[in-house]
């Protein structure tokens, strides 16, 4: 809630409370924030939380390669994260290890796509992943599949040592609903997508992006 130059804080002003339930209008204002001031002079965007960890080497080396199917066509709309599906034909991105999308991606967002109320633009929610799923949705962009060549994940809901130790036989209420859903959900659901998704270390790619540092009750 402040702005330091020397730290790169920057105090952004966003409707409603500073609350975990606001989280979609504080994301809107930074998706607002980054076209505005930064548009022309990056090719790609991550947005996150400070719960995350984000390993910039390897999002340098994702977005500049591609995936295991080959390289991004970088003119395209770019939309990168960890991918769930939401029904037989739609991946979201999951929030926990942030997003990344391509300038021209952020350029649509802010430019067209926020001002549809499909988009819900001044909508208070903590939903924020399903929210910005939806607006590019309706225009036929998803979440990507990011594994790296060897068909290993890059992008982590949960931190390491969750993803290392997780494997099918975990029930699926281990540590609750937020660890043991997602990563079951995806071990059953994404290879329909033809994504592959591993088991133990198998899940971790040597070139990982991000982790979601949440803490886990035992």
């Amino acid at each position: 809630n402040q702005t330091n130059a020397s730290l790169g804080e920057v105090n952004l002003l966003f409707p409603g409370p500073e609350d975990y339930n606001n989280m979609w209008n504080k994301l809107v204002a930074m998706f607002r924030y980054a076209h505005e001031h930064y548009s022309e002079d990056y090719d790609f965007f991550h947005f996150g939380g400070d719960d995350m960890y984000l390993i910039v080497e390897n999002l340098k080396y994702t977005v500049s390669t591609g995936n295991v199917n080959g390289p991004w066509n970088q003119s395209a709309l770019l939309l990168l994260g960890f991918p769930r599906v939401i029904d037989s034909e739609t991946l979201m991105c999951l929030g926990g290890p942030g997003y990344t999308m391509n300038r021209v991606a952020l350029k649509l967002l802010v430019e067209e796509l926020l001002e549809q109320p499909f988009c819900r633009p001044h909508y208070r929610g903590s939903q924020e992943d399903r929210f910005l799923s939806n607006c590019f949705q309706h225009v036929g962009i998803q979440c990507m599949d990011t594994n790296d060549e060897k068909g290993e994940s890059r992008y982590h809901y949960a931190d390491m040592n969750r993803h290392a130790n997780w494997t099918n036989g975990l029930s699926d209420h281990l540590d609750g609903w937020i660890f043991g859903g997602p990563l079951k959900r995806a071990h059953d659901e994404l290879p329909q997508f033809n994504i592959s998704w591993k088991e133990g270390m198998g899940q971790i790619s040597e070139r990982s992006v991000s982790f979601h540092l949440r803490r886990f009750a035992t």
